[in-house]
């Protein structure tokens, strides 16, 4: 069952599970524009009713998490507020942790600890293109902020950049866009696309990792330049 709110927002997903006899309980919470911004992990309810589980994921103070918990409104600082971390006694939190009764029983052995974080956190773009700027993943150390979540930058190629890549064929410039991405390794991949939204082109960017080692092609030219765009 899928519960919504009077805008038609997917708040809540109970599944019941017969193996079990348990429910399990997935929650969404949307940022103060109504966006989707925080995924919670599904988690057990302990219960064998299929009915809204009233604040099944909280904050620290013990109260129903929301978009204060994560949205914030003090300007100049709209995009860069990190999610607080749900209370570990309730929830998704509760159960991936230490503190699960059956976390010494079975398969729950192997339950992974989320400190606290069993949850991944969305932020868009303030420009009211509902573009994603940055993507956490579960766990603190993939959180907003950390170092390892997911940036996404936005632009268009130059000419120039396109000459090298299609010669003759290319289109112009203003016709596609370009998006960047950075992974929580810190490698960027970079994708073009046209005015329909159809990939023409992806690579990948930066200076590799000693990890990796790749041969360059017989067919391998490069040569700088430098482009500068007067909006």
């Amino acid at each position: 069952v899928e519960y919504y709110d009077g805008s038609l927002k997917g708040r809540q997903t109970v599944t019941k599970s017969n193996t079990l006899d348990t429910t399990i309980v997935a929650e969404t919470f949307y940022d103060r524009q109504g966006r989707p911004a925080i995924q919670v992990l599904p988690a057990p309810y302990y219960n064998n009713i299929i009915e809204y589980v009233h604040n099944f994921n909280v904050n620290s103070l013990n109260a129903a998490y929301s978009a204060a918990d994560f949205d914030t409104i003090i300007a100049n600082n709209f995009c860069d507020a990190a999610a607080d971390s749900m209370k570990s006694t309730s929830g998704a939190s509760y159960y991936y942790s230490p503190l699960n009764s059956a976390k010494n029983i079975g398969f729950n052995q192997y339950i992974p600890d989320a400190k606290d974080y069993p949850f991944t956190e969305t932020q868009y773009d303030a420009d009211n293109t509902g573009r994603i700027e940055k993507q956490g993943g579960v766990g603190p150390n993939h959180q907003l902020g950390s170092g390892h979540e997911t940036t996404y930058y936005y632009g268009t190629p130059t000419q120039r950049e396109l000459d090298a890549l299609f010669g003759t064929d290319a289109g112009i410039y203003s016709h596609y866009l370009k998006t960047m991405v950075q992974d929580p390794n810190g490698q960027l991949s970079i994708s073009y696309t046209d005015m329909k939204g159809r990939t023409i082109a992806t690579m990948l960017a930066g200076t590799p990792p000693d990890s990796i080692h790749l041969d360059a092609l017989p067919t391998e030219t490069s040569f700088p330049f430098t482009a500068t765009r007067i909006n």
